[in-house]
């Protein structure tokens, strides 16, 4: 098998018939207050008392109002770039893509940035923020693996109209938090090999899709830790704000407490870490992973507050994986989130790619799939087949790219 790198080159703008009640908001010609608040209310939980939803909608129709405002302002006499910058926002907030409604805090601060680099001829920097690590229960870690290509063919799909449609250029950026998961009993030299294939695997990607597609991408790896002066600096600030995550965690329902517990569980190295975890009681591995956990929420904070101008630079659009949504008390709901693939949910760092088999018209087809620890488990046995690669090139990013998993019909 070849021709690994997969872009939609089909991929076009929603039909504005198609598009959230947001956009049609800002779409329509004249201020509509009645139209706008029948429009948003669409929006808002069902189960919200009447006089609660009539208030937050007012609230909604109020910044509708103001962020149709801005645009006109900032394009006045650029009715085009309006129109494209609302296409494009339409675009990005597609459910077809994220599989879950993007938040409206999350599309006006879309918007925000979005119209700030249009407005100024300034290049759109797509920033999607990721663990930069290789989870250890999945059998490529420590390296990248083919669920990394297949996001990438999902991310560079979905940014392929703004990418050709945009004068002023895209550049893509994968943003890697990779000191965080040291927290998680990790070693560095297992963190390095990820990051060294992950940038093997973005060099190979940008080359191909010049090749077959023709395609200039402007696409990095940053490094998160890169931009502190100091490491102490951050794991200063973080000892200072973990107090109040270890009080809000106590104040949850236990329910919600196990719902926090549950990934930090699964990335935790046990064995074969940085220290020695073996013969623990359950009490005792329970309380590890609740500190492995809260360290990270603090991290999440600190690292904020030590990179706010990196992340609010104004042309600059985050995005974050399906963790965006775990439940947290940093549940990123400014920020746009998305799949992993168009088929998939589980992030690309946490799982593992297989190809899928599907029949279409008696024809086998693949999806591109990325597999958890536990829905690896469920396959069924002898359902996985492996498929040769014969692309050179790729193989020499990471062994795990030798052989393709293939999961039968």
């Amino acid at each position: 098998m070849e021709g690994w790198v997969n872009i939609n080159t089909n991929t076009a703008f929603a039909e504005t018939k198609n598009q959230s009640p947001v956009i049609k908001c800002l779409m329509n010609f004249t201020d509509d207050s009645v139209l706008f608040s029948r429009l948003l209310s669409q929006g808002v939980a069902a189960n919200l008392p009447a006089t609660e939803k009539q208030a937050l909608v007012a609230i909604r129709v109020e910044q509708v109002m103001a962020w149709r405002k801005d645009l006109e302002s900032k394009f006045s006499e650029r009715p085009d770039d309006r129109h494209f910058c609302l296409l494009a926002l339409g675009h990005l907030i597609a459910a077809r893509y994220s599989g879950k409604a993007q938040s409206f805090d999350a599309i006006g601060y879309t918007l925000t940035k979005l119209s700030n680099a249009i407005a100024n001829n300034n290049p759109i920097v797509f920033t999607f923020c990721f663990g930069g690590y290789k989870c250890h229960t999945s059998p490529s870690h420590p390296e990248v693996d083919w669920a990394e290509l297949f996001n990438l063919n999902f991310f560079i799909s979905y940014l392929y109209p703004i990418i050709q449609g945009y004068s002023y250029g895209v550049e893509v950026e994968y943003e890697s938090e990779e000191i965080s998961i040291q927290f998680n009993n990790v070693p560095q030299p297992q963190t390095d090999r990820y990051t060294t294939s992950f940038k093997k695997l973005l060099a190979y990607y940008v080359a191909q899709a010049q090749t077959k597609y023709g395609l200039t991408l402007d696409m990095r790896l940053v490094i998160a830790r890169e931009h502190y002066l100091n490491d102490e600096a951050l794991y200063q600030l973080i000892e200072e704000k973990k107090p109040a995550y270890f009080e809000l965690f106590d104040s949850l329902a236990e329910e919600e407490k196990e719902k926090w517990l549950q990934r930090a569980g699964s990335n935790f190295m046990w064995e074969n870490g940085i220290k020695s975890y073996s013969h623990l009681t359950a009490l005792e591995q329970r309380e590890i992973i609740k500190n492995a956990r809260l360290t990270n929420e603090a991290f999440l904070e600190a690292d904020y507050i030590l990179r706010e101008d990196w992340f609010e630079q104004a042309n600059r659009i985050p995005f974050v994986g399906t963790w965006g949504r775990m439940p947290s008390a940093q549940p990123f709901d400014g920020w746009l989130h998305l799949k992993s693939t168009a088929a998939s949910v589980t992030d690309c760092w946490i799982g593992t790619g297989f190809l899928q088999e599907k029949l279409v018209n008696n024809e086998v087809e693949y999806v591109e799939k990325i597999l958890s620890k536990s829905q690896r488990e469920n396959l069924a046995e002898g359902s996985v087949v492996y498929g040769e690669n014969t692309d050179d090139s790729l193989k020499q990013v990471s062994a795990n790219f030798s052989r393709v998993p293939i999961i039968k019909v």
